[in-house]
Formats: C-alpha cells, structure tokens, sequence
C-alpha cells in the first residue's frame, strides 16, 4: 500500500504582500488588488504547404490595474501619479524563512480611472488601469 506524505504548508496570501506605489509604502495607500501581466505577440510562420514552421515572437506589452479605496484615490490624485510616469514595487514572501521575491512594474502610466459610488456604499473602491514599459519578475531580495 502506497503511503501519501502530506505537508502542511503556506502559499502566499494577499497579507503578504508589500506594495509601494511611487515610493509611497502602502501603510499611507491602502491596496485592495493589483494585477499586473507580460503580453508577447506570437505568430505563425509559414513556408511550403498549409502548416506552420515555427512561432516567432513580436511585441511585447505590459499592463495591469490597482484597486483603492476612494481616499486612497485622492491621495494619488495629489501626488499626481494619474498624469506622470511612476514604478510599482510589488513584494512577496510566504514565510518567515522563505526569501521575499519583488517584481518591479516600471514607468507606470495611468490609463483610466472612475469615481462614483450608489446608495448604500459603505465604502468606495476604485480601479485604475495602468500600462508599463517593463516588468522585472520575480527578483529575489
């Protein structure tokens, strides 16, 4: 009879995470979410006959959103990061002994942004849809 070893271990958790948007820790920015993503173009190429002969890759894009509180928002409106180029520094760790990983988003550009609430809110949460000209991933500090 076969024994199965299990472990109990921890995966990351969005309490381990550590952002600083535009070098402002997020103790004075309170995130809700962030995503962030690398796009690479991909296509066929073709030569004699209908199938393809190999994958090139094209362009590469980067891009992602940020979820805040609406007093958050504002705060960023201040420090006119809705307008200007900015970083983001995202930083991960599982555990105490595991090594933390950063991945840096690099100049930073805001895409789009709302403001609003309805009846009953209690609170307020907005995205704001950004675009970047290079991720660092996974680096470990």
């Amino acid at each position: 009879m076969a024994v199965v070893a299990y472990r109990n271990t921890d995966e990351y958790a969005f309490k381990n995470i550590k952002v600083m948007v535009d070098g402002v820790p997020d103790s004075t920015v309170t995130l809700n979410g962030i995503t962030y993503s690398k796009n690479v173009e991909r296509g066929y190429t073709y030569g004699e006959g209908s199938k393809p002969r190999s994958i090139q890759d094209g362009n590469e894009s980067y891009a992602g959103t940020i979820t805040v509180l609406q007093s958050d928002l504002e705060k960023l409106i201040q420090k006119n990061i809705t307008d200007g180029y900015f970083d983001i520094t995202v930083s991960y760790q599982k555990g105490n002994i595991d090594p933390m990983i950063v991945d840096t988003i690099e100049n930073v550009k805001v895409n789009s942004f709302e403001k609003g609430m309805a009846q009953g809110d209690q609170n307020s949460t907005h995205t704001i849809d950004f675009i970047a000209l290079n991720i660092k991933f996974g680096s470990a500090a």
